[in-house]
Formats: structure tokens, C-alpha cells, sequence
């Protein structure tokens, strides 16, 4: 498989969705899983474990989107107005309440990057 190419079975998911209408589409709930930022090399990479994917499939019987751990209000709100729920995955890099204007954590409540190697 090429790196440009989806696996074969998301792609003919994909097509079989081209041909549905939107409301047919749309089965089972979306639950937006926060993303996790870390950097690989020079670029930035969002992501979200598996364990919390497979959660909201398997656990809930919903369909999983990532949601990326950007600062971008408008995209963002945008992006929640379409899911049914979110899981907060409890991530550093998403879950501190500096993020959100909220009072520094408790001390010894909160783990840094370089207290968790």
C-alpha cells in the first residue's frame, strides 16, 4: 500500500458512502476523541489511542472523529456543533486548565512530559 493510497477496505467504504444520501449516512452517533500533540522530527502530529477509539466503537457503538488539539475557535466549534458527544482523553497536551483559561493545577496533580519518562 502507498502512503497517498487509504487501505483497501476505507476506500471502498468510501465509495460505497459517495452514492448515500447524508441522512442514510449518518447511523450511529459521532463522539469527538481528543487528540494528543507531540512532535515527530520537524512536524507537529495529532493523535488519539487506539484504546479511546476502539472505546467509543465498541464500547458505545458510535463512530470516532479525532479532534486536533488546535486553538482555533471557530474550526473548533464548528467541528463540535456536528458530534453527539466528546471523550476527553486527559492528555497534557489538551486537558490542562490553561488551555481553557482555568486555575493552574493542584501541585503534584499534574504530570509533565518530563516527569512521565
Amino acid at each position: 500500500m502507498s502512503v497517498n493510497q487509504p487501505p483497501h477496505h476505507l476506500a471502498e467504504h468510501v465509495a460505497a458512502l459517495s452514492g448515500m444520501a447524508s441522512s442514510e449516512r449518518r447511523v450511529r452517533p459521532l463522539v469527538g476523541v481528543t487528540a494528543c500533540t507531540t512532535m515527530m522530527g520537524a512536524h507537529n502530529f495529532h493523535f488519539a489511542g487506539e484504546k479511546y477509539l476502539k472505546a467509543v466503537v465498541d464500547g458505545a457503538g458510535c463512530l470516532p472523529v479525532v479532534i486536533p488539539a488546535i486553538n482555533e475557535p471557530t474550526v473548533l466549534s464548528a467541528l463540535l456543533s456536528q458530534l453527539d458527544g466528546v471523550l476527553f482523553t486527559g492528555s497534557p497536551s489538551n486537558i490542562e486548565p490553561h488551555h481553557y483559561n482555568g486555575a493552574p493545577s493542584d501541585p503534584g496533580t499534574f504530570m509533565t512530559r518530563s516527569v512521565m519518562r
